[in-house]
């Protein structure tokens, strides 16, 4: 792997391009303005439904407060469910989002995910984002009502 091949965003290695390592993971990140933080590393042979659920556990515990938390518990509901993001107005089963305000979880497949360690010895994460799919023509096709 060349170094052009890794880009820095936020404290996080992004590997654009790179073939090295073959693993599939679901990854959970909190995005907030500023920075984006790794939450979790999931298996990839989790369905959506239960990465969402795992999400939403997460995104309590961590953001909201103990009566949320208790609420949560009790019957599983929360202001701020995991939902599939839209690509072109269509529903996108491998990418979830769960939260609101400047602050949300956003879980997603991506490739060739591996830890290494920087010139500082830290350690990282790098991985290649999954090219998105054009759902555009299916939108025309369906029209508006297909997010409705």
């Amino acid at each position: 792997m060349s170094d052009t091949n890794v880009t820095q965003k936020n404290d996080i290695l992004i590997c654009l391009g790179c073939v090295e390592g073959t693993m599939v993971a679901w990854i959970i990140t909190a995005v907030p303005v500023a920075r984006q933080e790794i939450i979790t590393i999931l298996n990839y042979r989790l369905s959506g439904s239960k990465v969402g659920k795992i999400m939403e556990q997460l995104y309590v515990d961590q953001g909201m407060g103990l009566r949320a938390r208790v609420e949560y518990a009790k019957n599983g509901n929360t202001r701020c469910p995991a939902r599939n993001s839209l690509i072109d107005g269509v529903p996108y089963s491998e990418e979830l989002v769960c939260g609101s305000g400047d602050r949300f979880f956003w879980a997603r497949k991506v490739n060739d995910l591996r830890e290494v360690t920087n010139q500082d010895g830290k350690e990282q994460l790098i991985w290649n984002e999954r090219k998105r799919p054009d759902f555009s023509d299916l939108r025309e096709l369906l029209g508006p009502s297909i997010s409705d």
